[in-house]
C-alpha cells in the first residue's frame, strides 16, 4: 500500500500510480516536471531505443515535444508512432526490438489531463519496483543534472503502428467467418485513439459499422470513462440501427464495454468473461487463466467449465500481465473491460476484445443478451471512501478480518473474504487516496450487507 502514502503526500492532482503518471497539463503536470520524470525514467531504465505514442488529447503535441526533447538530450533513438492506442504502443515496443516504450495518455481522465505510461522491452508496463524507484527519486529530487550525450540521438517517424496491431489481431481470428455473418455494429470511440485503428480493423471484417464520437480532436464529447451512464448515445444508436452489438472505448482504447442488441449495457465485467469463454471454447489451449482479486466470480465459473485453473493477483494491470507471462497463462484480464490475450499482447486490448466478441457472435449465431444469459449472474457493488492516512486504511482492514474471522480470508492485497456464493474485497487504491469496498453476491442486498458490516 505504499502508493497511498505517496499520493497523500503529493499534490491533489498529480497521480503517481502503479500504471504511470497523470496530472492536469500546465497545472500539476508541467513541462518542467515532465522533463524531470523522463530524465529519472532514463536513469532507472537506461534505454537506447524508445518507442513513443500518444492518445488524442489537446495537449498531446506539447507533451510529445517535451518528451522528445528530453529523450534527444540523452542520446536516445526515438521511434515516434503518433496517435496510437496503449495496446498498440506496447506491441510496437516488441515489434521494433526497442528497450522501452512511452505512451502519452491519461487513460479515462478528462481532456485537460495528460500523463505517461512506461513499457519494458516485453511490451509490459514497468514493474512496481521500477515505478517505485522513479517516484522515490522524483519525491526526493534526486535527478542527474548532466545529460548523457555519449551517442547521437535519432528520431524516426513510424506511421504503420495501427496496421501492425490490426494484422496481429486478424492473424488470430477467423476473418472469413466474421465476413459471412454480415454483422451490424456501433462503435463509440470516445474521441480517443480508437479513431485511428478501429476503421482499419472493421474494414477487414466486412461489418456494417456506425461510429460515434469519432473526431480525434481531444474534445471528449462524453465522459471519457466508458461507464453505463456515459453511453446513452451508444445504447440509443444500437437500437435505432438494429445493430447486433455496440462497443465503447476509453481514450487510450485499452478498455472495452459492450452494449447488447436491445441497447442495454451488459456491465464491464462481462467483456472479459465473454471473450475468455469464447477463446477457451474454440482454441485447443488449456491451462492457467489470470485475473485480479476484484474481478467477478463469473471468471472462475467459466474457467471451471473448461477445466482451467485460476490465478488471482494484486490489483493493477502489470500484476495480471506479469503473472500471465511468468506462468505461461493462456488468457487473462481485469473486470473493468480489460481483455489480455497473450497471443496478441500483454496489456488490456479493446481491439483484440472486439475481434473476439465479433468472432463469438459470428460463430454462435446467438445475440449478446442470449450469450450473457448463459453465464451465472451476480450483483457487484463498487464503493469507496476517502482516507487521510495509513492508520485509517489499516483500521478498516483489521475490522474486516475481525468481522469475518470465520470465513476464507485472502490477504494478497488488502483483505478479500471469499464466501461460498460471493466475495468481499477491501483495499487501498493504487492511484488515489481512497479505500475501496467491492462485494459480489447473487443479490444486491447480500452484497450491500457484507459491506455494511464493515462500515457500521
Amino acid at each position: 500500500m505504499f502508493f497511498v502514502d505517496k499520493l497523500i503526500s503529493m499534490s491533489n492532482t498529480l497521480k503517481l500510480g502503479i500504471s504511470g503518471i497523470r496530472g492536469i497539463w500546465n497545472d500539476s503536470l508541467t513541462p518542467e516536471n515532465t522533463n524531470q520524470l523522463i530524465r529519472i525514467f532514463l536513469e532507472v531504465v537506461k534505454p537506447k531505443k524508445v518507442v513513443l505514442g500518444t492518445d488524442t488529447r489537446r495537449s498531446k503535441d506539447e507533451v510529445t515535444a517535451v518528451v522528445i526533447e528530453s529523450l534527444r538530450k540523452n542520446g536516445c533513438h526515438i521511434i515516434e508512432c503518433g496517435v496510437t492506442t496503449t495496446p498498440t504502443l506496447a506491441l510496437m515496443v516488441r515489434n521494433e526490438s526497442a528497450d522501452a516504450g512511452i505512451v502519452i495518455t491519461a487513460s479515462h481522465n478528462p481532456s485537460e489531463w495528460n500523463g505517461l505510461k512506461f513499457f519494458t522491452p516485453q511490451g509490459l508496463f514497468l514493474s512496481p519496483i521500477k515505478m517505485n524507484e522513479i517516484f522515490d527519486r522524483y519525491s526526493l529530487g534526486t535527478i542527474s543534472e548532466t545529460a548523457d550525450l555519449s551517442s547521437e540521438s535519432i528520431l524516426t517517424k513510424l506511421d504503420v503502428a495501427s496496421e501492425v496491431h490490426v494484422q496481429k489481431v486478424l492473424h488470430n481470428i477467423d476473418v472469413g467467418l466474421i465476413k459471412k455473418a454480415r454483422l451490424k455494429i456501433v462503435i463509440d470511440m470516445g474521441n480517443g485513439a480508437g479513431t485511428d485503428i478501429d476503421p482499419l480493423l472493421v474494414s477487414e471484417l466486412g461489418v456494417d459499422v456506425t461510429y460515434l464520437h469519432a473526431k480525434a480532436d481531444g474534445e471528449f464529447e462524453r465522459n471519457p470513462e466508458p461507464v453505463a451512464e456515459a453511453l446513452g448515445a451508444l445504447c440509443k444508436t444500437v437500437k435505432e440501427v438494429g445493430a447486433h452489438v455496440g462497443f465503447a472505448q476509453d481514450p487510450d482504447a485499452d478498455r472495452l464495454v459492450i452494449v447488447d442488441e436491445k441497447g442495454h449495457t451488459i456491465g464491464e465485467e462481462y467483456t472479459l468473461v465473454l471473450a475468455m469463454k469464447h477463446y477457451l471454447s474454440t482454441r485447443k489451449k488449456r491451462g492457467l487463466v489470470v485475473a485480479n482479486l476484484s474481478t467477478s466470480k463469473m471468471f472462475d465459473d467459466v474457467a471451471e467449465e473448461f477445466d482451467c485453473k485460476v490465478l488471482r493477483t494484486k490489483i493493477g494491470e502489470i500484476n495480471v500481465a506479469s503473472a500471465i507471462v511468468e506462468n505461461d497463462a493462456v488468457f487473462g484480464g481485469e473486470g473493468n473491460g480489460g481483455v489480455i490475450w497473450p497471443e496478441v499482447g500483454y496489456v488490456r486490448d479493446s481491439i483484440a476484445g472486439m475481434a473476439l466478441i465479433l468472432e463469438l457472435l459470428s460463430m454462435s449465431g446467438k445475440t449478446v443478451s442470449e450469450l450473457v444469459s448463459e453465464i451465472p449472474k451476480y450483483e457487484i457493488i463498487k464503493d469507496k471512501m476517502t482516507v487521510s492516512n495509513r492508520e485509517e486504511v489499516e483500521a478498516y482492514l483489521q475490522k474486516t478480518k475481525e468481522v469475518y474471522a470465520d470465513e476464507n480470508i485472502d490477504i494478497t492485497e488488502g483483505v478479500k473474504v471469499n464466501f461460498k456464493d460471493g466475495w468481499l474485497h477491501v483495499r487501498a487504491s493504487n492511484t488515489e487516496p481512497i479505500i475501496r469496498f467491492y462485494a459480489e453476491a447473487p443479490t444486491i442486498d447480500q452484497a450491500e450487507g457484507w459491506i455494511k458490516k464493515i462500515l457500521s
